[in-house]
């Protein structure tokens, strides 16, 4: 019985459940032990693509068929959980990262060259391995998570890269931030009525992320997004924004986005592209021959107005 709530129905491999519930203490003991192990988001590329064209009951049986071949091409030991819709994340033991993303590539070609109920996909795939790319699983997925949007950036069809530049020392033990976490919490509850950017500066390995973490827990209620500010540093434009908007998606879904103009939701879905999927069977070949034609016309003015001699 306490394997069947840890499974997901349509596809039989692990559920979100397994993730928050079961996996977490796997994962401590590895890191207590020192043992290496990667994680892997998979992402289907363009999955709603076959919803729309095929029905959802098709779409049903192309996951099933891709779930089968997901735990075909990885090892017994390993994990493989359906995260939610078309995307999946595959815990791999014991493997470090150059092993995983051999691993990976060659199931990259493979899937390529496999027929999912007569239908061809792709997948975009990112990854991040511990100890080098995080030392917590919050860390290990936002890198495997920055990993996968630049696969998808690049085109899909591909293993992102994205790589780390510091170095975190990790901080076991919550001492001495008794103030910072009095006013934190203070800050966050107190102008509850506005949305709030708050950063957390300070040496490597003197608590951040611990105390961020704490923080989180105490304060209930509240819609709290946060992430390490190394990854701005990275190649990811307007990397907040972006999460602010797939954190929004996930939990409200994309009907959140349907009051902002058309304009708003174009620029937004250069961040997030998903955002764009249910618009673009609905706006016409004319719009968007419109919207490039104004762009290039506003280009052109800007461009007039730069170089006009002063008078």
């Amino acid at each position: 019985m306490s394997d069947e709530i840890h499974r997901d129905q349509p596809t039989g491999l692990y559920n979100r459940r397994y993730l928050d519930e079961a996996l977490p203490d796997s994962m401590h003991a590895w890191i207590q032990a020192g043992e290496s192990f990667t994680l892997v988001i998979v992402d289907l590329d363009h999955f709603k693509t076959v919803n729309d064209q095929y029905g959802h009951a098709r779409g049903d049986v192309v996951l099933k068929s891709f779930a089968q071949f997901l735990q075909e091409t990885t090892r017994a030991t390993d994990r493989v959980i359906r995260y939610g819709g078309d995307e999946f994340l595959c815990v791999l033991p014991n493997m470090q990262r150059m092993d995983a993303e051999l691993l990976f590539t060659r199931i990259l070609e493979k899937c390529h060259n496999t027929d999912f109920d007569g239908l061809k996909m792709t997948i975009s795939v990112g990854l991040a391995s511990f100890p080098i790319d995080g030392m917590d699983y919050q860390q290990l997925f936002a890198m495997a998570d920055a990993s996968l949007y630049d696969a998808k950036r690049g085109g899909r069809n591909r293993l992102g890269a994205v790589q780390k530049k510091q170095i975190d020392i990790p901080i076991k033990a919550f001492i001495g931030r008794r103030d910072e976490l009095g006013a934190l919490l203070h800050k966050i509850t107190n102008d509850e009525n506005r949305l709030q950017v708050i950063v957390i500066d300070g040496n490597v390995g003197v608590g951040k992320s611990r105390l961020a973490r704490e923080c989180l827990n105490l304060a209930r209620g509240y819609e709290i997004i946060w992430a390490d500010c190394l990854l701005f540093s990275e190649s990811i434009a307007y990397y907040a924004i972006r999460e602010l908007a797939k954190y929004r998606m996930q939990r409200r879904g994309l009907a959140v986005f349907d009051e902002l103009p058309l304009v708003y939701r174009l620029e937004i879905g250069k961040l997030v592209p998903e955002i764009l999927e249910p618009i673009r069977d609905k706006v016409p070949t004319w719009t968007w021959w419109w919207i490039a034609t104004a762009c290039m016309k506003a280009c052109v003015k800007a461009l007039k107005l730069v170089s006009r001699p002063k008078s």
